[in-house]
């Protein structure tokens, strides 16, 4: 065979894989995505809410009604992924801290430890404006409702001595 022969096959045989490889990923990634899990329905809103944060102020679903905010659960004294989740959310709070129009709320899934005096201490470790970045504590049980039903997080709760690995940490 001569050499244009060779390179023709080897076209050929690159544009059919190509060809092949793109009709595969298309067809995983339309099954993947068709396949995801939906929550809520349509039209979902977070409910009212009432919250004390790091400065003793209650927070209500008022106070980010119109703004564009992000929902973090966590605790003080986590060692697992918390600090991940919170050197993450400094990254956002940094991107958007002068936005007028927008907040962070994290709330502690464990009250009984994350008192407002806590809540302070925690929140000074990331510089946090507390018109901007809210640390709210509150009601356990309450603080779990919201994040069950309004949130829509599965919740579990590992703070006890059985730690359940689908803890809301989210």
């Amino acid at each position: 065979m001569k050499k244009g022969g060779n390179l023709r096959v080897y076209v050929i045989f690159f544009a059919i894989l190509i060809v092949g490889f793109l009709t595969v990923y298309k067809y995983i990634m339309n099954n993947t995505l068709n396949n995801l899990p939906v929550n809520g329905e349509p039209g979902h809103r977070v409910g009212s809410f009432s919250f004390i944060d790091q400065d003793s102020n209650i927070v209500t679903d008022q106070d980010v009604r119109g703004k564009i905010y992000v929902t973090e659960f966590f605790f003080t004294t986590c060692k697992s992924i918390c600090p991940i989740m919170n050197e993450n959310m400094v990254k956002v709070y940094q991107e958007f801290k002068n936005e007028k129009d927008f907040m962070i709320l994290s709330h502690t899934v464990m009250p009984d430890v994350d008192t407002v005096a806590q809540m302070k201490r925690y929140s000074q470790k990331f510089d946090a404006d507390p018109y901007r970045w809210k640390f709210l504590t509150g009601i356990k049980s309450e603080i779990y409702q919201k994040a069950i039903n309004n949130y829509l997080l599965p919740a579990a709760d590992s703070t006890q001595d059985n730690f359940v690995p689908d803890f809301l940490h989210s």
